[in-house]
């Protein structure tokens, strides 16, 4: 009992001696400020300092005392997918009468942000409850209490297990809950677009018994979930009650959609007819997949995220080949899946490009991938249409033969 009273002691000490030195010796280290003027901040990268922690045993009073801080150079900085710990340090000036800003962090991925400013400090995780957060958002958000005209120095600590970028944004209560309503809004719409589609193909299964409509249920429901858990929708309507799960569904969703995704474009090409050959390959994407996942129950986090992006881009270029290679054997069906992998494809480089700064972080190019992923849903779903005007060509011309043999047969017996 004594130890944990001294450990409480000396906890509560290391944190009375950090607010000292982020109210009285901070500022003095600071040379660039965020300034508030009334208007919504976004994707203000450039003026935060970023310190690499690559021990992960720093804590608040050596991090604000730190000075090998490193300024970053994109308006969203993007810290890569590391086992790192980093301390990212920021002052912002209120030039109006509203104290009561909040910080808005915009990606939900995080494993867990520390927020420390002189006053208060406040932890947040992949696995806190939606209904203890200040605001019920799946994002990090953090109440910044800063009076008028003054200048207050903010520290954020974040350690996560997959890719690291900094979208940061600052505003009043109001302009913040506009802007994730904007959100909630864009996914809302292609949550519908889904949804029609996945519908429609359950609708013509239950007609046809066809098995590839059901497996195209199947993936459309496999990429929703996915495309859902990366925005962080998972946490915030499936699981709010049990967040821990979250942490570990993002390797299990990007595995479950690429063998489902799989499985559905061996049928959706028949592959075992029109490339054999490419069985094997897909047959050990389906080995490795789960065997991927599992590290990342073990605390491996970086290195099941590194490993399934490998994996999901070898995968996607190969569908694509493959895909090429029916075509040109002249399988129509192939070629609407050439059309539509290629414009997911597309949303997924374009996404890319914007997590090194290539292409500008913005609400179009934050969700190419999600858009990619409806256009594929759609285009495919054209391709399944055009698949039964074929049927039904066929039939037609199988019926026509058919006739004629009768009329035929009859002619010969007169």
């Amino acid at each position: 009992m004594w130890s944990s009273r001294r450990s409480a002691q000396k906890a509560l000490e290391l944190k009375t001696t950090f607010f000292i030195l982020l109210s009285i010796i901070a500022p003095q280290l600071w040379c660039q400020t965020v300034i508030y003027d009334g208007t919504l901040i976004e994707h203000f990268g450039k003026s935060i300092q970023v310190l690499c922690d690559s021990t992960g045993s720093m804590n608040p009073v050596q991090a604000i005392s730190a000075t090998n801080y490193q300024y970053a150079n994109l308006s969203v900085p993007n810290l890569g997918v590391t086992t790192n710990t980093y301390w990212v340090k920021f002052s912002v000036t209120n030039k109006t009468s509203n104290e009561e800003l909040l910080l808005d962090l915009r990606q939900s991925s995080l494993d867990e942000v520390e927020f420390f400013d002189s006053t208060y400090s406040k932890t947040l995780d992949d696995r806190t409850r939606i209904s203890d957060r200040i605001i019920k958002n799946q994002n990090y958000i953090f109440k910044l209490s800063i009076p008028e005209n003054t200048t207050k120095i903010f520290l954020l600590r974040i350690h996560s297990g997959d890719q690291v970028q900094l979208p940061l944004a600052i505003g009043t209560h109001d302009q913040i809950l506009q802007e994730l309503s904007k959100k909630d809004l864009y996914f809302g719409l292609y949550s519908g677009i889904l949804f029609a589609m996945l519908l429609s193909a359950l609708l013509i299964f239950i007609k046809t018994k066809d098995k590839i409509y059901i497996l195209y249920v199947g993936y459309i429901l496999t990429v929703f979930f996915t495309q859902a858990n990366f925005q962080g929708y998972t946490l915030r309507f499936f699981w709010a009650n049990n967040p821990e799960i979250e942490r570990y569904s993002v390797y299990v969703f990007s595995a479950a959609v690429g063998i489902v995704g799989s499985i559905f474009i061996i049928n959706y090409l028949q592959v075992r007819k029109n490339a054999p050959w490419a069985l094997k390959v897909f047959y050990i994407i389906f080995f490795i997949y789960p065997l991927v996942v599992i590290p990342a129950f073990f605390g491996y986090f970086n290195f099941s995220y590194n490993v399934l992006q490998m994996i999901a881009s070898f995968s996607a270029f190969f569908v694509l080949y493959v895909a090429f290679y029916c075509w040109r054997r002249g399988n129509s069906q192939a070629g609407n899946l050439l059309i539509a992998w290629s414009s997911f494809l597309i949303g997924i480089v374009v996404f890319v490009l914007r997590d090194f700064g290539i292409v500008p972080y913005n609400t179009l190019t934050s969700n190419t991938m999600t858009i990619g992923s409806a256009v594929e849903g759609i285009l495919l779903s054209f391709g399944l249409a055009d698949k039964i005007n074929q049927l039904k060509s066929e039939k037609e011309q199988s019926d026509a033969e058919r006739i004629k043999m009768i009329q035929s047969q009859n002619e010969i017996l007169k």
